[in-house]
């Protein structure tokens, strides 16, 4: 009979990059794509020096004081994600075609006079999806274990080859005693595979072993393991602008970002061992949140022409 096992896990954030689950959270959070307008990504986003752009106000906010009328600026783009996975000289590629508005803007350009040092006050407002986080993965093998194959405590790269040792890895590395008797769900020493692995009967006391009261996978037969996650969700960058123009040789710009993160993901993985036993871990994670910074900028231009 199969076991389903649940992993769930929710993280609110007040600012990004900040109050992730892990630090491995945050680097998926804080790592950015080339996005924009199309002359912006074009150019590699070297736009920051010379302005004009309505994406330059997420990134040099004095950009849009070279503006001298309205400006309306839409870009969408078509995204085609995939990842390839091989193991046991199996492959398998998983493609996840999309399309986005990436970039939509507007600048709103008032002119105050010929004669006086503030020539230009200009405000604007771009949106655009800083980041993507679509994507698929799958992979599927046979991990080559029977039955006795492990012997506790899990200490080798090899052992833990399924995750039913890795259960038994985060359960204590094999050494801690009486699991049973413990608030599992609760203990700091036990890990929360260990705990999941111990309550939903994966894991058996070793009582052959004298020195110790270690634990062992259960695992009656060959394993035929399957993984899947599936990723969603985005970071949203919404930037408002206000920029100078003064006597057309000096720009000044302030931008108010707001960003909205929210990243879900779901991975599955099952165990297999034939003759309908195995099990099943499902995992749901969820990261939603709001986070804010103030971006100066300025471009000069000494001489015109």
């Amino acid at each position: 009979m199969k076991q389903k096992l649940l992993l769930l896990a929710l993280a609110a954030l007040t600012s990004v990059g900040a109050g992730a689950q892990s630090i491995y959270d945050a680097t998926t959070i804080a790592q950015k794509e080339l996005s924009g307008s199309a002359r912006f990504v074009g150019m590699g986003g070297a736009m920051g020096a010379l302005g004009g752009d309505i994406t330059t106000m997420g990134t040099n906010p004095a950009g849009i004081g070279i503006y001298r009328s309205n400006d309306v600026s839409v870009t969408t783009g078509y995204s085609l994600t995939g990842a390839e996975s091989t193991y046991d000289h199996q492959s398998f590629s998983d493609e996840k075609a999309r399309w986005d508005i990436n970039n939509a803007g507007v600048v709103l350009s008032t002119k105050i006079g010929n004669y006086t040092s503030l020539r230009y006050l200009n405000f604007g407002f771009n949106y655009k999806r800083s980041k993507s986080f679509y994507r698929n993965m799958t992979m599927q093998g046979l991990m080559g274990a029977v039955a006795g194959a492990y012997v506790a405590p899990v200490r080798t790269r090899a052992d833990l080859a399924t995750a039913s040792a890795q259960y038994v890895y985060q359960a204590g590395n094999g050494e801690i005693l009486d699991l049973g008797n413990r608030d599992i769900f609760r203990d700091p020493d036990v890990g929360w595979l260990g705990a999941l692995g111990w309550n939903g009967a994966l894991l058996d006391e070793d009582i052959e072993t004298e020195k110790y009261n270690l634990y062992t996978p259960i695992i009656p037969g060959e394993v035929d393991g399957f993984f899947r996650s599936r990723e969603r969700g985005g970071i949203d960058q919404f930037d408002f602008n206000l920029a100078f123009n003064v006597n057309d040789r000096f720009y000044f710009g302030v931008t108010l970002g707001v960003y909205d993160v929210d990243y879900h993901k779901y991975s599955l993985y099952d165990e297999d061992y034939g003759n309908t036993e195995g099990y099943t871990l499902e995992s749901f994670k969820r990261i939603r949140g709001t986070g804010y910074d103030v971006k100066l900028g300025t471009i000069i231009r000494p001489f015109v022409d």
